[in-house]
């Protein structure tokens, strides 16, 4: 029996990254066939009445390596199609819902939870349950150690993991010390296994043999030294910022174009290149994927500005985020799209990347020479660099219509390399 558990969807950047690697994992690294695999997404009613999920999760599994060819939707509408019971599939994958309870029922009317579970149990599919999805697999009476509101008596769910409690989106601290009542620790206490499923790690069950699945590259893989870039302000899309920047294009087609090609000359395939903000402007999120998708970088990584849109639940970026700090082989890099007078560890060293105000070289000159025109502290007699200048504008404007690589900013800053990168 093999079951993939996460906290997120397929369709979130972390959990398609665990859910990828769990299915290298299960399948050792061979998985040139998922093509061929045939896949059910099993859904509550209510995600179909969101715009764009069930379709977020179908293109994420496309990107995963699965044909959209095989892949069957079955939404908990009515009873279930003797059609879909009478097939085999290699993949059940059984995503979000808001109340776990009521998708039970749903499946519960549509004769579907004896279907999943022989299907996992007697016929080999794998199993994969993200958010309540994950707990489904376990004993459901965990869900009321989450807040979650339960019916009397709480029904059975998929009883693939009997006495088995799984929490996604805790860590457990948040149970083991939180203040339970004695009915709660009656519950709690009763479970044989318990797993703990946060945002950053996913559980992928082969036969009993439990391995937690980080969201980052498999060990092989991040042994190799990705490069990494950044940039911001492209305004892809926005004709009126040429004349508002004074920007060499002809036009906002030159500009999109140049300004991808620029990104695709210095930025590998599997390179990382982080966006701080305002990627595009004044198109839809179609528009916003398509101009995404002509950059060959996997890697790109959105820290969001005023300009852009909501792109949290897509599958347009990497990672979206408001702020980020990353550790580097250089030290610790903020990543914000705005500038900041002050940040985490500036005094001793760390740098600020930032972009928005559109700035000409000149910003990033100056800033530069008073960084290690330094001063001199009260009581010492050595002239030190003023490291709270060490901040930079990423933006196209200021760097040639190009991204700035992380060993360029190293160079122009004097940084020395510390140790290991750290996502």
């Amino acid at each position: 029996m093999k079951l993939i558990l996460t906290s997120m969807g397929v369709q979130r950047s972390e959990g398609f990254k665990q859910i990828k690697n769990a299915i290298d994992g299960l399948m050792s690294g061979n998985n040139e066939g998922l093509a061929e695999k045939r896949v059910l997404v099993i859904h509550d009613t209510e995600a179909s009445k969101i715009q764009g999920f069930v379709d977020g999760v179908i293109r994420s599994l496309n990107k995963l390596g699965f044909s959209e060819d095989n892949i069957t939707v079955f939404n908990c509408e009515g009873g279930a199609d003797s059609d879909i019971k009478s097939q085999t599939f290699d993949y059940i994958y059984v995503g979000e819902a808001r109340d776990i309870f009521k998708l039970v029922r749903e499946l519960q009317e549509s004769n579907m939870l004896g279907y999943i579970r022989d299907s996992v149990k007697e016929r080999g599919s794998i199993y994969i349950g993200t958010s309540a999805g994950a707990m489904l697999a376990g004993e459901l009476t965990a869900a009321k150690l989450m807040g979650e509101k339960s019916p009397n008596p709480i029904p059975s769910g998929l009883e693939l993991l009997p006495e088995t409690a799984i929490f996604p989106h805790l860590r457990s601290g948040k149970i083991l010390y939180g203040n339970l009542d004695e009915e709660e620790k009656r519950i709690f206490t009763a479970y044989n296994k318990t797993y703990f499923i946060s945002n950053e790690k996913g559980v992928s069950i082969n036969d009993e043999r439990a391995i937690r699945v980080r969201a980052q590259k498999q060990r092989a893989e991040k042994q190799r030294i990705r490069k990494m870039f950044f940039t911001a302000d492209l305004h892809l899309g926005h004709a009126n910022v040429i004349g508002f920047d004074n920007r060499p294009f002809d036009d906002v087609e030159e500009m999109n174009r140049v300004l991808i090609q620029n990104i695709n000359d210095m930025v590998g395939e599997d390179d990382e290149l982080w966006v701080l903000g305002d990627f595009s402007y004044g198109i839809d999120k179609d528009g916003v994927r398509e101009l995404r998708n002509r950059i060959k970088c996997r890697h790109v990584n959105l820290v969001a500005g005023n300009h852009d849109k909501d792109y949290t639940n897509e599958d347009i970026f990497e990672s979206v985020q408001a702020y980020k700090e990353i550790k580097t082989p250089y030290g610790r890099f903020v990543l914000f799209h705005y500038p900041l007078l002050d940040w985490r560890s500036g005094h001793s060293g760390s740098v600020m990347l930032h972009g928005h105000i559109h700035s000409t070289g000149a910003y990033n000159n100056e800033n530069l020479q008073r960084l290690y025109a330094g001063y001199f502290p009260y009581g010492h007699k050595e002239r030190i660099p003023n490291l709270n200048l060490r901040i930079y504008d990423v933006g196209v404007d200021a760097n040639d219509y190009r991204p700035v690589s992380i060993d360029k900013l190293a160079e122009l800053m004097q940084l020395t390399k510390t140790k290991k990168s750290e996502a």
